[in-house]
C-alpha cells in the first residue's frame, strides 16, 4: 500500500471514529446524577481524583520523557504516543460498559464515568503506551490505530474478567498482569508480525549520548516519585492504600539500589549504565502491581524489588547482545522491564494470597497465563491483520522503520544541518566518541 493512501485512510478512519464516539457518548453516557448519588460521587472524588491526576502526570510527562531518549523515533514515538493516549482513553469507557453489559448483565444506558473508572481508564492507557514502545518504527499510523482499537477492547475484556466478583476476583490494582504483562506482549507480538524480511533493523534504538539520556533521567525521577500512586489508586480500602504505598516504595528502593550495585560490577570501568538505572524503577514498581495491597511485611517488598532489579539488570546486560544480533533489540525494554516483572509478580501473588488472605491462590496464576495468551496470540493475529496495510517504502536509506513526524532529525545532523558532536557519552556502553573534526568556514 502506498504511504499516501495509508495516511489518507488513517485520517478518514480517525475522523469517522470520532463521529461514531460522539454519538455513542451522547446516547449512553450521562453526567447529571440523581440526588441520592451525589454523596457517593463526592466521596469518590475525595478518594480517587488525586490518584488520577498523579497517574495522568506520569502518562503525559514521565513516559514521554523516557521515550525522548531513544536514538530513533524520538519525535515519532512521542507524536504517536500522544494520539494513542487520547484514542485509548475515549475508547476505554465504551469498551468497559460494553463488556460489563455482556459479561455481567449491567445496564449500558446512562453509564457514569466516576473518578474510579477514570483512573482505570488511565491504567488502560498505560498498557497501550507500553504497546507503542514495542511497535514504534514497525507500525505506521493506520496500523497503530487498528492495534489501539482492538487492543483496548482486549484489555477491557481481560480486566473485567480478572477483577469482577463474578469471575476470578484478582487483586491487580497496579496492573502487573493486565497493564504490563498483556501490554508488553501484545505490542511485541504485533511488532513481530509486522517485521519485514530482508530488512536491516540493526541500528541501536537505545540512547548513546548524555544529551539523549538526560530527558530519560528526568522521566525516571518522575516515575519513581509517582509510581506508588500508580499501584494504589484502585485500592478498595484506606488500609490497602497505605500498605500499597509503603510496599511499592520499598520495592522501588530495593530495585534501584540492587541495580546500582549490579550495574557497576558488570559494566566495567567503575561506571554505572544509566539504562539499568532508568528501568530498575519500572521493574521494582511493576512486580508490586498485584502484591502491594496484600503484603503485610514491608521487608518482603524490599526483597522482591531487589531480586527483580538484579534479574532485569543481568537480563538486559546479557540478552541485549543476543537480541541485537537477532534484530530484536527494540523489544528488550518491553520484555525485560515490563513482561518479566509482570509475570513474576502475577505468579508470586499466589504465594502471598495463600499466606495473607482467604482467597483462591490459583486465580492470579490463571490470570497471568490468560494475559500471556491474549498478549501473544492477540498480538500475532492483530499484527497479521495490520500487515495488509503496510507501506511499500523503499530506498537505500530505508531500514524498515517509519518516520512519523515532520520534525524528525537524523542522528548525525544537528538542527543547522551540521554534524553532531557526541562527546558526552558518560556512564554508557557506547564506543568512544570520534575525534572532533574542524568545519571549514564557508
Amino acid at each position: 500500500m502506498k504511504q499516501g493512501l495509508a495516511n489518507t485512510i488513517f485520517a478518514g478512519l480517525l475522523l469517522s471514529l470520532q463521529i461514531v464516539i460522539v454519538f455513542l457518548y451522547g446516547f449512553y453516557n450521562k453526567h447529571v446524577l440523581n440526588s441520592e448519588e451525589i454523596p457517593t460521587l463526592i466521596q469518590q472524588v475525595a478518594d480517587y481524583f488525586a490518584y488520577t491526576m498523579n497517574m495522568h502526570f506520569m502518562l503525559v510527562v514521565g513516559f514521554p520523557l523516557v521515550y525522548s531518549s531513544f536514538q530513533r523515533y524520538r519525535i515519532s514515538s512521542i507524536v504517536q504516543y500522544y494520539w494513542v493516549l487520547c484514542v485509548t482513553v475515549e475508547l476505554y469507557f465504551l469498551w468497559w460498559v460494553f463488556w460489563k453489559a455482556v459479561l455481567e448483565g449491567a445496564p449500558a444506558k446512562n453509564f457514569v464515568i466516576d473518578p474510579y473508572v477514570l483512573f482505570k481508564g488511565e491504567l488502560c492507557a498505560a498498557a497501550l503506551m507500553i504497546t507503542v514502545c514495542a511497535t514504534m518504527g514497525r507500525a505506521n499510523n493506520l496500523q497503530l490505530l487498528i492495534i489501539t482499537m482492538i487492543g483496548t477492547g482486549l484489555y477491557t475484556l481481560i480486566e473485567d474478567y480478572f477483577t469482577s466478583s463474578m469471575f476470578l476476583r484478582v487483586s491487580d490494582i497496579g496492573g502487573a498482569i493486565t497493564v504490563h504483562t498483556f501490554g508488553s506482549l501484545y505490542g511485541v507480538f504485533c511488532a513481530l508480525a509486522l517485521t519485514k524480511k530482508n530488512v536491516s533493523y540493526s541500528r541501536a534504538a537505545l540512547p548513546s549520548s548524555f544529551l539523549h539520556q538526560f530527558p530519560s533521567l528526568l522521566g525516571t525521577l518522575i516515575l519513581f516519585a509517582y509510581w506508588p500512586a500508580f499501584n494504589t489508586g484502585a485500592s478498595e480500602t484506606y488500609s490497602d492504600s497505605q500498605k500499597g504505598h509503603v510496599n511499592t516504595y520499598f520495592a522501588q528502593i530495593g530495585s534501584v539500589l540492587a541495580s546500582y550495585a549490579v550495574s557497576i560490577l558488570i559494566n566495567g570501568e567503575g561506571k554505572f549504565n544509566l539504562i539499568h538505572i532508568f528501568y530498575s524503577t519500572i521493574s521494582g514498581g511493576v512486580i508490586m502491581g498485584c502484591n502491594s495491597d496484600i503484603l503485610d511485611k514491608s521487608y518482603v517488598a524490599f526483597i522482591l524489588g531487589a531480586g527483580i532489579g538484579i534479574i532485569t539488570t543481568f537480563a538486559f546486560k546479557f540478552f541485549s547482545p543476543i537480541s541485537e544480533r537477532a534484530a530484536l533489540r527494540d523489544y528488550s525494554v518491553p520484555l525485560i522491564f515490563h513482561a518479566i516483572p509482570g509475570i513474576c509478580g502475577g505468579l508470586l501473588s499466589a504465594i502471598f494470597i495463600k499466606k495473607y488472605t482467604t482467597r483462591n491462590p490459583g486465580n492470579p496464576v490463571a490470570a497471568t497465563f490468560i494475559a500471556i495468551g491474549f498478549g501473544v496470540f492477540g498480538g500475532l493475529i492483530v499484527g497479521l491483520i495490520c500487515k495488509a496495510f503496510s507501506s511499500d517504502e523503499s530506498g537505500e536509506n530505508y531500514h524498515g522503520e517509519y518516520s512519523i513526524a515532520v520534525e524528525e532529525v537524523p542522528e548525525t545532523v544537528d538542527v543547522y544541518g551540521l554534524p553532531m558532536m557526541t562527546h558526552n557519552r558518560l556512564y554508557t556502553e557506547a564506543q568512544p566518541a570520534p575525534e572532533e573534526q574542524k568545519i571549514a568556514p564557508q
